[in-house]
């Protein structure tokens, strides 16, 4: 689960602290965050998605880097060689979809982004629902298109 919550490290109260720091469990308990694979229908041929797992759900902080792992597994692949998977990653929550993820170049299924900083989550209002998550897709597919 990838939760944003932020720490605040300056003058405020004991009170002011407390009553955020509850809130946010709250927001944590209720606010899960659902990474999910959506698989394609694949009318072609017969071939099927493969299975993809994007892996448990985290919790992160402002400014830090969130290491995605997700798998793919092709049902058909028979080991040859011959099925390339590709891994997408997409940020769905609107307030952080302009965030980039990046693939690692060189581990098949790892991706990483960083959490915006306590400036611009300051700035979504407390009223939205999406303020304090982040709602990652992974898709995989395979060399034949599903």
């Amino acid at each position: 689960m990838i939760m944003l919550h932020s720490v605040w490290s300056d003058a405020e109260s004991i009170h002011v602290r407390r009553k955020v720091m509850t809130m946010l469990a709250v927001l944590a308990l209720l606010a899960s965050v659902l990474i999910w694979a959506t698989p394609q229908v694949q009318a072609q041929f017969g071939n099927e998605s493969p299975d993809a797992d994007a892996g448990e759900d985290d919790f992160a902080n402002p400014d830090e880097e969130v290491e995605l792992e997700g798998t793919g597994n092709d049902l058909e692949d028979d080991g040859n060689g011959d099925v390339t998977l590709k891994f997408d990653w997409e940020i769905l929550t609107g307030p952080y979809d302009w965030v980039t993820i990046t693939p690692d170049e060189d581990e098949l299924g790892k991706a990483s982004f960083t959490v915006p900083n306590k400036n611009y989550i300051a700035g979504i209002s407390d009223s939205d629902p999406q303020k304090y998550k982040i709602n990652i897709r992974l898709t995989v597919t395979d060399s034949e298109g599903a």
